[in-house]
């Protein structure tokens, strides 16, 4: 065999290397290209299906009207149920001595029950009456029904804790819809009372 024989063999030899590696790695950079590829447009997808979601709950929100507080409403006979403490009674109007006996009992001048306001509810926890015996023992995150002829009302309880009779905030007329449960803290303490307070959730 000649040196050019030889020397050409040689060049074949190493294009043959050549084209083996390249066409034996192609498949793996056109894969590994495909992928980047694939993930690129995913992310350009979410990007865009993101932006349009965002521009669609912007819209949403423009076409609703904002949320109004509900009327106030007047008080009407209704039924008080606290599950967490086993509470099912009717309220009538008024706490006074003589109502409280019976049940518990709406302050007159409070709101009804599901509108505007602070409906203020009390009963005894003394010999007279129970039924806010276990009223301590509410927390916070409790549901508080107020049922009416009409409609049944959830408030979620928000604080419960002891305060001086002569406090009177709790008690006050509020903008927005709440329940306030009073009771005694001991029988017959004048001095101290028991509040738990709620708003309004819509179910």
């Amino acid at each position: 065999m000649t040196p050019v024989t030889r020397q050409r063999l040689n060049r074949l030899a190493n294009l043959g290397i050549v084209l083996a590696l390249l066409f034996g790695t192609l498949p793996f950079g056109m894969r590994a290209y495909g992928s980047w590829t694939q993930t690129q447009a995913k992310l350009q997808f979410e990007k865009k299906r993101e932006q349009r979601l965002i521009t669609e709950l912007r819209e949403d929100r423009e076409l609703q009207p904002p949320k109004k507080t509900p009327p106030r409403k007047a008080w009407e006979t209704s039924v008080v149920q606290i599950p967490s403490i086993g509470v099912d009674a009717v309220v009538i109007e008024g706490a006074g001595k003589w109502e409280l006996v019976i049940g518990p009992g709406h302050l007159p001048g409070s709101a009804g029950a599901g509108g505007a306001g602070n409906c203020v509810i009390g009963a005894h926890r003394n010999l007279w009456d129970a039924t806010f015996a276990d009223l301590p023992k509410v927390k916070p995150g409790d549901k508080v029904y107020v049922i009416t002829s009409k409609d049944r009302h959830t408030y979620v309880i928000d604080w419960s804790k002891e305060i001086r009779t002569s406090y009177k905030k709790p008690l006050r007329n509020t903008k927005d819809s709440r329940i306030t449960l009073v009771t005694c803290v001991l029988p017959f303490d004048s001095h101290r009372r028991w509040v738990a307070q709620g708003h309004l959730v819509e179910e």
